[in-house]
């Protein structure tokens, strides 16, 4: 028995389901709901089909799920029953994390996530890989994860099972490429790829890579880029078209895919394919633009006519140049004058302002001057 975190699971529509508007036979998957659903209920049907598990109501034999009163009762194998745990407290540390991961795996509990963390940013780094061409595969893949600082496990199994040998003499020369992409040319010619799985590199063969599935979970809150009205199914038709992996939806073997809340996407893939989806998840979402700049502000002391002009325009200028006024500005009176700090725009306006109301009180109380003699008026005669 399960306590399921309600306090941070949302309840919400979640799909796939049968879609005739896509044209994508969704077989097993989750259905997708018209009405708000428990989260102990949510939870259950998005277990069974992305567990890996084997369960009475889809495959006809192994456990069940039944849920009520915000606990699950899971009938599975002892190994199944730690695989739902690491299921359910991954889930609960994804939502609380309240859109801060963008992605992020789940696992089994003490999982090595840390190891896995620090491979991928080995992989990520620029560096030149030379190998020799007298050197066979195996030295080859020691003496990378040695400089690396990383362990190379190679899936000797699945290669010899495809008749590769590890003793087959290799050679390359990379300048100034990212580790991964160093990686990749050297072992795709061989039909070889990696795959990072339990802190560890491994290398196995391509079919052998797709098989090894994981969950994760992926922030869908700003992929905004798709229409309202496909919103969720064409999210997931995109993802199944765009890919390059299996999907149980389409060929009937392969991943799964299901939304477990408005903002939240939860999908079994394999490494490969969960690369892509989250190259697509970005494309897909809307771009974040750094906020503007606050424009430079100036304190400059601005005169009115009169004091009581000065009043007026202390709540009235505010709202005349509302279109350019700043709103972390600052206006202040003082007698007839005003202690403004704006935009060197804004002061241009208050100067003009000023300039208009001095003109028309001039106009208004037009001031008088002694009269002036001409310069060829006759001089007064003396008596």
């Amino acid at each position: 028995m399960f306590s399921v975190p309600v306090q941070t699971l949302v309840p919400a529509v979640i799909g796939m389901g049968t879609s005739g508007d896509i044209g994508i036979d969704m077989r097993r998957s989750v259905p997708v709901l018209t009405e708000p659903m428990s989260v102990e209920s949510m939870l259950a049907n998005v277990i069974q089909p992305l567990s890996l598990l084997k369960w009475m109501e889809s495959d006809g034999e192994g456990g069940f799920v039944q849920a009520g009163q915000g606990y699950l009762v899971v009938r599975q194998s002892y190994q199944g029953q730690f695989q739902i745990a690491g299921i359910l407290k991954g889930l609960e540390r994804v939502l609380d994390a309240k859109g801060q991961l963008k992605s992020t795996p789940i696992r089994r509990i003490g999982y090595p996530y840390e190891e896995d963390a620090a491979i991928l940013a080995s992989l990520a780094k620029t560096k030149n890989l030379e190998i020799a061409d007298d050197q066979d595969l195996k030295t080859a893949l020691q003496q990378i994860g040695a400089e690396a600082g990383f362990r190379v496990l190679i899936d000797a199994p699945s290669l010899a099972d495809e008749g590769i040998s590890t003793d087959q003499a290799v050679k390359c020369h990379f300048i100034k490429l990212p580790l991964e992409i160093c990686l990749k040319k050297l072992l795709e010619p061989l039909r070889l790829t990696h795959v990072v799985d339990e802190g560890v590199l491994v290398i196995t063969t391509v079919a052998r890579a797709d098989e090894m599935m994981s969950i994760r979970v992926y922030d869908i809150g700003n992929c905004n880029k798709i229409p309202n009205y496909l919103s969720q199914t064409g999210l997931l038709h995109t993802l199944v078209e765009l890919t390059s992996g299996k999907w149980l939806q389409a060929e009937g073997e392969g991943g799964e895919a299901a939304l477990i809340s408005s903002k939240h996407l939860l999908v079994l893939q394999s490494q490969r394919v969960h690369s892509e989806i989250e190259f697509l998840i970005e494309e897909l979402s809307t771009e974040k633009t750094a906020p503007p700049a606050k424009p430079p502000l100036k304190l400059r002391i601005h005169t009115a006519p009169d004091t009581e002009t000065a009043t007026d325009l202390l709540e009235a200028l505010p709202r005349l140049l509302e279109k350019d006024w700043v709103a972390h500005g600052s206006i202040n009176q003082a007698g007839k004058s005003l202690l403004i700090n704006q935009t060197l725009r804004v002061h241009d306006q208050v100067e003009d302002i000023m300039i208009a109301l001095e003109i028309s009180r001039r106009k208004q109380y037009p001031i008088s001057y002694p009269p002036v003699n001409p310069p060829n008026a006759n001089p007064p005669v003396a008596k």
